[in-house]
């Protein structure tokens, strides 16, 4: 399998397309699996397609990077969580060479996958595998959680291990933070990217997209003084600890 980690569904921007382009052909097919998250969404079959269906709010934003990269939109299934079963999902993925995971919220996307019965077969895709931002936590052993009073740490599927992942950062107090942490409190080295970056894992091995960057126990000097600056931009300009723009 090859997993696609991205920010934001940009991936056929140039900071990617030339890397990316090797894993679709025109004739691939996609299965979008898109999760709801309640703060944004209501959990059922209509709100599902408010946002997803043909037409709908978010669909064109997932399609128009596939198309970008050659295939054709016949070619891209979504795969609705309140009206399509398990065994629907099992049979599009043994036919297709992509799997795109869309997700607002990690920990609400791990829960869905638990209540559908459907993480062995995700676990199990031998394509290429695409996430967003909050879908790409799900593949960690464990992710913590968004909520910065939340401690514990939520089980993933376990595709990933041994290493932390940054998939909104910005060079702000709590970014910051949530490296140290990882880093001294976690022993974990940390990959780390913003809306135009992304890291691609393929047998082992990464490649670094875009802005995306890695951290580890040698950085920590330098991340501390990041960190410093950043509480005193923050004590100054406020917006926690970055300029306003």
């Amino acid at each position: 399998m090859v997993n696609i980690l991205v920010n934001d569904t940009n991936f056929d921007a140039n900071w990617a397309y030339p890397s990316l382009n090797e894993y679709f052909t025109k004739d691939s097919k996609v299965v979008v699996v898109p999760f709801m998250h309640s703060d944004e969404y209501s959990s059922d079959e209509e709100e599902w397609d408010y946002y997803f269906k043909k037409g709908g709010k978010i669909y064109e934003k997932i399609v128009a990077p596939f198309k970008n990269y050659g295939i054709k939109e016949k070619n891209i299934t979504f795969f609705h969580l309140f009206k399509d079963s398990s065994t629907a999902l099992e049979t599009l993925l043994n036919d297709a060479d992509v799997l795109y995971l869309y997700a607002s919220q990690s920990e609400s996307m791990m829960q869905n996958i638990v209540d559908a019965g459907i993480g062995r077969l995700l676990v199990q895709f031998d394509g290429v595998m695409i996430c967003n931002h909050a879908a790409s936590h799900v593949l960690l052993e464990h992710f913590e959680s968004p909520y910065e009073w939340e401690e514990e740490e939520i089980d993933g599927l376990g595709l990933l291990s041994d290493f932390a992942l940054m998939s909104d950062y910005v060079e702000d107090v709590q970014h910051l933070r949530r490296l140290i942490r990882n880093i001294e409190e976690k022993g974990r080295a940390v990959f780390a990217f913003g809306k135009d970056g992304g890291v691609v894992i393929h047998h082992g091995h990464y490649e670094l997209l875009g802005n995306a960057f890695t951290v580890s126990f040698d950085d920590l000097d330098a991340i501390y003084r990041a960190y410093e600056d950043a509480k005193s931009r923050y004590e100054y300009y406020g917006s926690n600890g970055l300029w306003d723009e």
